[in-house]
């Protein structure tokens, strides 16, 4: 699954924000629709498809072993705050407010959509997280994007 897209969106007061249609269509017919909302990494919450974050807890599950205390932890602070919603028929999604704390969403988000999540940052934070320098972004492509042949490059 591959999602595209930036949106902001408005919060209600009950801290249930709405996913814009443009973003629902591109869900495949007859999903699961329901979510998955959790921690990410860079203080924002992401949002996954249902059988998405299926898929990932299937990864992690074959990723991860049970008697290693460095992969207990990652999994205790993944799944940490992990809830299922479901949207309504507004297609409103209730967030809870830990998550909204932790975060630091009150009133207005960003979603950023990628691969098969959808992030959801509060405006300052989500700009902040962007502010680099368009020098420093090359680089940060190059870095990403080349494949190591042994040497580095």
């Amino acid at each position: 699954m591959n999602l595209i897209g930036e949106y902001r969106v408005k919060l209600d007061s009950k801290g249930r924000l709405t996913l814009p249609v443009a973003l629902l269509r591109q869900l495949p017919e007859g999903a699961d629709p329901r979510f998955v909302i959790n921690r990410g990494f860079e203080q924002c919450l992401t949002i996954y498809p249902y059988d998405e974050w299926n898929r990932l807890v299937q990864q992690i599950k074959e990723n991860t072993n049970p008697f290693s205390q460095k992969h207990r932890m990652f999994i205790r602070n993944f799944f940490r705050g992990a809830t299922v919603v479901q949207p309504d028929k507004m297609q409103r999604i209730l967030i809870p407010k830990h998550l909204l704390d932790y975060a630091g969403i009150t009133n207005e988000a960003v979603l950023f959509a990628h691969f098969g999540q959808i992030e959801v940052w509060s405006p300052e934070r989500y700009e902040q997280a962007l502010n680099i320098p368009a020098d420093e972004l090359a680089k940060l492509a190059e870095e990403v994007m080349t494949k190591s042949n042994g040497d580095g490059a």
